[in-house]
């Protein structure tokens, strides 16, 4: 099977297996929790694509606000990485660790820590250099939706209050 070029290339730290934590994450009760099957499907697909070789995958899944930073499932991946075990953090995107500043600074944890960690749809990897900047404007862009996807409940909630 051929992969498609990543530059740099995946690595594993013990030469053989890629020890992968990939994370997913839905907000509220009111999302389908298919969603978390669905990010990890694409997770495991992207790996796969990534890697030709054997691969340790585990998968850390919550459903919780990305704004709280207590949160069991972002302490166990905090946990995790801090363990140098692991080769790649992979997420859809940096929102699904956690948001604002606090998602860089955990990329700039693992990589003091020699994992990498990859947000497919930020274009962010940390085995690249201009990973800072695209992370900065990822959680620009994160907070952003958050806050217009906010007026939009309320905007909505509104008009069906008014309406009866």
């Amino acid at each position: 099977m051929s992969v498609k070029n990543l530059h740099p290339a995946l690595e594993a730290k013990n030469g053989r297996v890629l020890r992968v934590i990939g994370v997913c994450r839905i907000s509220t009760e009111h999302q389908d929790e298919r969603s978390l099957k669905d990010q990890e499907s694409l997770l495991r697909q992207w790996v796969k694509e990534h890697w030709n070789g054997e691969v340790e995958f585990k998968v850390i899944s919550s459903r919780g606000s990305g704004e709280i930073l207590d949160r069991d499932e972002l302490i166990e991946l905090e946990r995790e990485a801090a363990s140098r075990k692991y080769d790649l953090v992979i997420a859809e995107d940096l929102a699904r660790i956690c948001r604002r500043l606090q998602a860089n600074i955990f990329c700039e944890s693992c990589e003091d820590y020699g994992t990498r960690v990859i947000a497919i749809n930020d274009q962010l990897d940390t085995g690249q250099e201009n990973w800072r900047m695209n992370g900065f404007f990822a959680t620009l862009r994160h907070e952003t939706y958050n806050r217009d996807t906010s007026q939009r409940i309320r905007r909505s909630q509104r008009s069906r209050f008014e309406r009866g």
